[in-house]
């Protein structure tokens, strides 16, 4: 059994349930994403609502899929069969922003943070780049190389102060005061430094490990602290209570913590 990482309660965060978290798996959608070390597809379904769903078998970007058998797993996350039932051209994808790399955003929701690439002069409305932490809806055309390209992104939500953000990908630096996650999507790369509170023991955290962390926005909107998250290799990995960073030794089982997706 995995020793147990105890996080302390980060006192006055604005920590927000976000109301995909809860909700059932879609029984359809689009593929818009792919990681294939921890088998996971990013499912886009009406309305542009994500999830992060472990599948057995590889899923190319752009396929339309069902889901079957879908179950929710600790971390919030699904697993589930996909089986392919057409090809997609374009999606509609609402999540939140989490980097911005040179024409390239990085979008995140609950077990997912993936790559949109900006095309076009006014690809954002008004020309504008959105702020850390907001809602975005992306019209996006699926190239036949699998990259997502917008030509339309609308800023819907603007952050809230103290909210929390998703990050999901490979841990490559764990020390005594900080985390480092890196997120690689189609030829880009954002790395994610993440303070850890004082007294907080992450020593059970393995360098090369794929993660999903809650973390929160510090005052300066630019950096990060640690709230909350779990392992992502693998289904497994995200429905083993063993593998969660906790806050105050409880994990808020069916209560996932998030910057307000929906």
């Amino acid at each position: 059994m995995k020793k147990k990482i105890l996080v302390a309660l980060i006192a006055g965060a604005a920590m927000v349930v976000p109301a995909s978290a809860m909700a059932a798996a879609p029984k359809k959608g689009t593929v818009v994403d792919f990681r294939a070390h921890s088998k996971t597809a990013t499912v886009a379904a009406a309305g542009g609502r994500l999830v992060a769903v472990h599948t057995a078998k590889k899923s190319r970007v752009g396929s339309i899929v069902k889901l079957s058998g879908a179950r929710q797993l600790r971390n919030g996350t699904f697993a589930a069969k996909l089986t392919k039932v057409g090809r997609a051209r374009h999606a509609l994808i609402r999540a939140q922003v989490v980097a911005r790399v040179g024409r390239s955003l990085m979008l995140s929701a609950r077990g997912t943070t993936f790559v949109v690439k900006l095309r076009g002069k006014r690809s954002m409305e008004g020309g504008s780049t959105p702020s850390l932490g907001s809602i975005v809806v992306a019209k996006v055309t699926i190239t036949d190389d699998g990259e997502l390209e917008a030509t339309d992104v609308n800023e819907t939500a603007a952050p809230v102060p103290g909210q929390t953000l998703e990050i999901e990908g490979k841990l490559t630096m764990v020390g005594a005061t900080s985390l480092t996650v890196t997120t690689r999507d189609d030829g880009v790369t954002a790395d994610f430094v993440i303070t850890v509170p004082a007294g907080v023991n992450v020593s059970a955290l393995k360098v090369g490990s794929e993660v999903e962390l809650q973390v929160i926005v510090n005052p300066d909107g630019k950096t990060f602290t640690l709230a909350q998250g779990a392992m992502n290799g693998d289904d497994d990995e995200a429905d083993d209570p063993d593998d969660d960073v906790e806050r105050d030794g409880m994990y808020d089982e069916g209560d996932h913590h998030g910057g307000g997706h929906s």
